[in-house]
């Protein structure tokens, strides 16, 4: 018989973000998103910089969002050791969008004195969390 869940943890170095069941768990990779349902194979992989999204019930989802680490899965078990990750709960809408309205004025200053790759990864951050808190952006 097929299992219908999953026993899914996310942990920082620092806290336990969630533990419980779910019924599928979607996350980024380094080269894209990667969905875990039950039944999938074994895998061990590395984190990129994006939304974890678990379906926890009929309809419901929650949301985080992850920098970097390791996602390991054996048998129903998925768990994710993120180097940086927060619930969606806790992550500042304002203070995001300002950190992306800061982001767009540097990369678009066109200034000699801005570190680019910096600006870029900035923008892409503040993104991501807009993202999981469910916003779309135009």
């Amino acid at each position: 018989m097929a299992q219908s869940m999953l026993n899914f943890e996310l942990m920082t170095p620092e806290k336990n973000l969630y533990s419980g069941a779910v019924s599928a768990v979607y996350f980024p990779g380094l080269d894209g998103q990667l969905g875990v349902l039950p039944g999938h194979a074994p895998l061990v992989t590395k984190l990129g910089m994006g939304v974890i999204r678990c379906e926890v019930a009929l309809g419901r989802e929650i949301r985080f969002f992850c920098v970097g680490g390791f996602c390991e899965i054996i048998g129903s078990d998925i768990r994710i050791l993120a180097n940086i990750a927060e619930a969606s709960d806790e992550i500042d809408e304002e203070r995001a969008r300002q950190a992306m309205e800061r982001a767009q004025k540097r990369i678009f200053s066109y200034s000699p004195d801005v570190d680019y790759n910096r600006a870029v990864l900035s923008l892409q951050r503040s993104l991501e969390r807009m993202q999981a808190l469910g916003k779309r952006l135009r």
